[in-house]
């Protein structure tokens, strides 16, 4: 049996990973989620996620409690997860205050962005109850990781559409100030080309293509999705 852990405090990773009846627990990251002078979206999506991921995989093995537990299990699989906006090239992050969400939404109105969104999946299994010596892991550990782009649309917003929408809170906690779960958030979009719910923080498709690949069992449906990938890569 597999430990599912998502290691995101994101409530809309969660609810997604509910929606495929997924069985996991959440552990946050604690990871800085600074750039690092990493300017390629690509590459700093899935350098976010997978450390994120392997974050969590030491915590979970070096805390006894959790070791404990882990045991009880043939393997722990942890998935990390990261996503950005990117506007001409430049980065866009969460709004520090509601003069910054007002100022990137600003930006996006009227033009196509891209969504980038990397996911880490770290499985650690244990070779035997007790290590072979002093130092030395009683577990092997395998990962994969990968992003998905999505190009989103936005009509031309006007000054009280944008200061309604940043009023009522909810674009404080979202990379590029905006949901396209939101009520109003989505009506803003004209239009996408890729994975929606890669806008919304996870790409549900690619990581089931992934996981049928890479953890044998974990996810499963009797019917498989099409495909609706607009950009995708291995990292």
């Amino acid at each position: 049996m597999t430990r599912i852990i998502l290691a995101s405090q994101s409530p809309r990773r969660r609810q997604l990973l509910l929606q495929i009846n997924l069985r996991f627990e959440v552990i946050p990251a604690h990871t800085d989620e600074d750039h690092n002078g990493i300017t390629d979206p690509e590459t700093l999506v899935c350098e976010l996620a997978h450390e994120k991921a392997t974050e969590v995989v030491q915590r979970v093995i070096d805390e006894k409690g959790r070791i404990e537990s882990a045991v009880r299990h043939t393997s722990t699989l942890v998935i990390g997860a990261d996503t950005i906006v990117v506007l001409d090239g430049k980065i866009l992050g969460k709004p520090v205050d509601e003069t910054d969400a007002r100022r990137l939404l600003k930006q996006l109105s009227g033009r196509t962005h891209s969504v980038y969104t990397g996911v880490s999946l770290v499985i650690f299994e244990q070779e035997s109850r007790n290590s072979t010596g002093p130092g030395i892991s009683p577990y092997t550990l395998k990962s994969r990781t990968f992003f998905e782009r999505t190009d989103v649309t936005f009509s031309e917003l006007s000054d009280a559409e944008i200061a309604g929408y940043v009023a009522g809170g909810s674009p404080m906690d979202k990379a590029g100030a905006y949901g396209i779960q939101d009520d109003l958030g989505a009506l803003f979009v004209e239009r996408i080309e890729g994975d929606y719910y890669n806008v919304v923080g996870f790409p549900l498709n690619r990581f089931y293509r992934e996981m049928k690949t890479f953890v044998e069992g974990v996810v499963s449906v009797r019917h498989e999705t099409g495909d609706r990938r607009h950009e995708t890569s291995s990292c």
